[in-house]
């Protein structure tokens, strides 16, 4: 009798510790009754779908994934819709991020005045002569003024370095020294399919549109004090810009906030 009770007693511990097992190793969310796209290499639809831990557990049919599920897995019925990977795009052009700290932030102005207070910052760090670029940006849409900046205003904040700022859109600028170091006069004509805008007075403006553009950058010798940052320099910014990213979500992921695939499940 008391080696049938050990036994007993043995089988229903080894039962409880099995079952304890199997519900820490159950999934957080099972997502039934839908078309999951797997995006796998034969492009299979999935019924269901399993998630432990903010990843992928298990795809397969409803009464598969059902079986994994315990006592604190979220089910949903997706009732046939469909579900597709919960993908995050930055939109980065890693080349221009690799590139970032070695040009003018335009990004954050809002007025002429917030403009030519970054550049003047950023040429505070540079030698006479060096050449002074700006990030993306987009003037008309940015600035209160609703313009671009013109070559004088550039001069008064970088009268010793040749400064070159491009846009988003199909026009730059360039102050004095830019234009001067392409070989840019008042006297130089306008290129098929741009032009170098002129004030009323036929003077530069340093505004170049389309073409035009190409005549002054052609003629930069570096990003950074003359120099190229080299491709090891521009890998060695990007992955310190993926690490920060990949930082700032484990912050959103501790916080309870959700992917997109997670938020859309219930819709």
């Amino acid at each position: 009798m008391k080696l049938t009770t050990a036994i007993v007693g043995v089988v229903l511990t080894s039962g409880a510790a099995f079952a304890q097992q199997q519900e820490a190793n159950a999934p957080s969310l099972a997502l039934i009754n839908g078309k999951i796209l797997t995006m796998d290499g034969q492009s299979k639809v999935a019924e269901a779908l399993a998630v432990r831990d903010g990843r992928i557990l298990a795809v397969g049919d409803a009464a598969t994934i059902k079986a994994l599920a315990g006592n604190r897995t979220r089910t949903i019925d997706l009732q046939g819709k469909t579900v597709v990977p919960g993908l995050i795009d930055t939109h980065a052009h890693f080349k221009a991020a690799g590139l970032s700290d070695y040009v003018v932030n335009m990004s954050g102005a809002k007025t002429v005045a917030d403009a030519l207070a970054s550049i003047k910052q950023f040429v505070a760090k540079k030698k006479p002569g060096e050449w002074i670029i700006g990030s993306a940006w987009h003037p008309p849409s940015q600035l209160a003024e609703k313009r671009y900046l013109t070559r004088q205003e550039i001069d008064g904040v970088a009268p010793n370095n040749p400064v070159y700022l491009r846009t988003v859109g199909h026009f730059s600028m360039a102050n004095s020294m830019a234009l001067e170091k392409a070989g840019v006069t008042k006297a130089t004509p306008n290129p098929s399919g741009g032009s170098f805008e002129r004030d009323s007075a036929g003077d530069l403006t340093g505004v170049l549109v389309e073409t035009a553009i190409d005549q002054v950058r052609k003629d930069r010798s570096g990003v950074d004090g003359g120099r190229r940052v080299s491709p090891i320099q521009a890998r060695g910014r990007c992955a310190e810009l993926v690490r920060d990213h990949q930082r700032r979500r484990r912050g959103h992921l501790a916080q309870g906030h959700r992917g997109p695939a997670a938020r859309g499940a219930g819709r």
